[in-house]
């Protein structure tokens, strides 16, 4: 399960705390914001890997800008829906019958 994206302001504090604090730990900067370290922890390997390297450069960035440099929208093709099997009725009686032949019974 995917995890929901960090509001911009929860990410600018984040990167505040890391390049203007000297907060250098994961865990304080998730403590200090009410995060998991490793919703702080992505987010700084996201800003990281874009190639953000001090409080000056985040600062200059407007939300829309700083964001669609963080999450680049990615190449991928459609996604291929998985093909759920057909339900099998567990009792011994009438095991792998499919459960959508057999007729429901009416009273």
């Amino acid at each position: 399960m995917t995890q929901k994206r960090l509001a911009m302001r929860k990410i600018k504090e984040v990167l505040r705390l890391y390049f203007q604090g000297g907060i250098s730990s994961r865990r304080h900067i998730g403590q200090a914001l009410g995060l998991s370290k490793s919703a702080a922890g992505e987010c700084l390997q996201r800003a990281l890997a874009a190639g953000l390297s001090n409080w000056a450069q985040v600062e200059a960035l407007d939300d829309a800008s700083l964001e669609q440099r963080l999450y680049p929208p990615t190449k991928a093709g459609p996604r291929r829906t998985r093909v759920q099997p057909p339900r099998r009725c567990k009792r011994s009686s009438i095991s792998g019958v499919n459960v959508a032949t057999v007729p429901y019974p009416r009273s």
